[in-house]
C-alpha cells in the first residue's frame, strides 16, 4: 500500500471518529451524561458504516429497544452515550465486525409530563427541555378558573324558570277555578265558589267571571233542552186527553147508533122499515168503529213518543253527569301536573341561586388563592414526591399537582399569579 494510501484511510479514520463523537454528545439542551433514558422516549439512532439501521425507535414500558442485528437493548436508566456504546457493541458482537462501529444516539422527543389539580387543561403534554413548573403549568392553560359564564347562564336560566313558573302558577288557578265551576255544574248550583283554603289568596275577578259565564251558559242550555222535552211531554199528554175525549163520544155515539139499529131491526122483520135506511145506519156504525181504532193507534203512538222524550230526559242527565265527571278528572289531573310543573320550577330556582352563590364564592376564593407544585418522579429506587417551586426545572415523565395549599420552601407568589391569571402565553404541544 502507498503512503498516499495509507495517508487517506488515516485521514478518513480521525474525520469519522470525531463525527462519530460529536453524534454520541446526546440529546440537544441537556447533557448526554446527565439525561437517563426512559419508558416512551424517542429515539434516534445512527451507525454510519451501515446507513439501512438509521431508525426512530420508542423505548418500551420495559425499558428496551430492539434494532436489527443488534436485537434487544437495555435503554431505560442510560445517557445517550452509553446507548450508543451499548449499540455499537451489540452489532460488533452479533456481526462478527472486526473493528467497532461508530452509533450514534439522540432523544428526538422526550416522554411527556402529567399535570393535574388546580390546572385549566389537566393531562399529558410532551416536555421541552429546560421547562420550569410554571412553564409546564402555563401549557396547561394556567391555573383553573371557574367559567364566568356559568354564572350568566345561571341567571338565564332563573329567568326562564321564573317565566315558566309564572305561567305554571296562572295555569293552575285557571284549573282551580274550572274545577270549581264543574263540580257547581254537578250540583245544579248557578254560582263558582273557589276553595280558598287550598288555592292562592288572589284570583282575576275576570277568570272567575268568565267561569261563571260558561257555568251559566251550560246550565242555560241544559235547562232548555229539558224544558222543550217536558214540554213535548206535557202536549203529549194534553193530546191523550183531547183524544180519550173523541173516543168516549165517539163510544156514545156507537151506543146510540147501536140502539137504533137494534130498533129498525124489529121493524124491518116486519117488513115496515126500508132497507136503505138500515145500510145506512150499519155503515155509519162501521166508520165510527174505524175511527175509535185510529183514536186507540194515535193515543199508544202519542204514550209511545212520550216514553221516547221521558228516556232522552234521562240519558241527556246521564251523559251530562258522565261528561262532568270526565271534565273534572281531567282538569284534577292537569292541575296535578301544573302543580308539580310549580314544585319543580321552584326548584330549579332555588338549586339555580344555591349553585350561583357557590360558584362566586369559588370564583372570589380562586384568584386571591396561592398555588403550590408537588412533582412525583420515578428514580431507579422508586417514585419519590417532592414541593417544588415555579421556576424548578421539571423532567420528562414527571407528574406535577398543582393546588391552592400552601408548600414547603418560598413561594413564587408573582409567577403563581400570572400564570393563575392567564396572563402566560398558552403553549401549542
Amino acid at each position: 500500500m502507498s503512503v498516499g494510501s495509507v495517508l487517506m484511510e488515516l485521514c478518513k479514520g480521525l474525520i469519522s471518529g470525531a463525527l462519530g463523537f460529536a453524534l454520541i454528545a446526546g440529546a440537544p439542551g441537556a447533557s448526554a451524561s446527565e439525561y437517563k433514558i426512559g419508558a416512551q422516549d424517542r429515539l434516534r439512532i445512527k451507525v454510519y458504516e451501515w446507513p439501512a439501521l438509521t431508525d426512530e425507535v420508542v423505548v418500551s414500558s420495559e425499558g428496551f429497544i430492539s434494532l436489527p442485528i443488534a436485537g434487544s437493548i437495555k435503554a431505560a436508566g442510560n445517557s445517550t452515550s452509553e446507548l450508543a456504546a451499548a449499540v455499537a457493541n451489540a452489532l460488533q458482537q452479533r456481526a462478527g465486525l472486526p473493528e467497532l462501529p461508530f452509533a450514534s444516539v439522540e432523544v428526538s422527543q422526550f416522554r411527556p409530563f402529567y399535570i393535574l389539580g388546580e390546572v385549566q387543561r389537566p393531562g399529558e403534554y410532551a416536555y421541552r427541555p429546560g421547562m420550569t413548573a410554571v412553564m409546564a403549568l402555563s401549557i396547561a392553560g394556567g391555573r383553573y378558573r371557574p367559567p364566568e359564564m356559568q354564572n350568566l347562564r345561571l341567571t338565564r336560566d332563573v329567568i326562564q324558570s321564573r317565566s315558566s313558573l309564572s305561567a305554571a302558577e296562572s295555569k293552575r288557578r285557571e284549573l282551580r277555578v274550572r274545577l270549581a265551576r264543574l263540580r257547581a255544574e254537578l250540583a245544579g248550583k248557578n254560582t263558582v265558589q273557589v276553595d280558598r283554603a287550598s288555592a292562592e289568596p288572589d284570583y282575576p275577578a275576570e277568570l272567575i267571571d268568565q267561569e261563571r259565564s260558561i257555568l251559566q251558559a251550560r246550565q242555560s242550555a241544559y235547562q232548555n233542552q229539558l224544558t222543550g222535552m217536558r214540554r213535548q211531554i206535557e202536549i203529549g199528554a194534553d193530546e191523550i186527553k183531547s183524544l180519550k175525549a173523541r173516543l168516549e163520544s165517539s163510544v156514545k155515539q156507537q151506543i146510540s147508533v147501536d140502539r137504533e139499529i137494534a130498533g129498525l131491526k124489529g121493524l124491518s122483520d116486519k117488513g115496515l122499515l126500508l132497507a136503505p135506511r138500515q145500510t145506512t145506519l150499519e155503515r155509519l156504525s162501521a166508520q165510527i168503529e174505524g175511527d175509535q181504532k185510529d183514536i186507540d193507534a194515535r193515543i199508544a203512538q202519542v204514550r209511545q213518543n212520550i216514553a221516547q222524550s221521558e228516556a232522552l230526559m234521562a240519558k241527556l242527565a246521564d251523559d251530562r253527569q258522565r261528561d262532568l265527571g270526565v271534565e273534572i278528572r281531567m282538569a284534577s289531573a292537569q292541575l296535578e301536573e301544573a302543580g308539580q310543573q310549580v314544585a319543580m320550577h321552584k326548584n330549579l330556582i332555588a338549586e339555580a341561586e344555591s349553585l350561583s352563590g357557590r360558584i362566586g364564592v369559588v370564583l372570589r376564593s380562586s384568584r386571591s388563592a396561592r398555588l403550590g407544585y408537588r412533582v412525583t418522579r420515578t428514580e431507579p429506587g422508586g417514585p419519590r414526591e417532592f414541593a417544588a417551586q415555579a421556576d424548578d426545572l421539571i423532567e420528562p415523565g414527571d407528574v406535577i399537582t398543582v393546588d391552592q395549599s400552601t408548600v414547603e420552601g418560598p413561594f413564587d407568589s408573582e409567577s403563581a399569579s400570572s400564570a393563575s391569571a392567564g396572563d402566560l402565553p398558552s403553549t401549542t404541544q
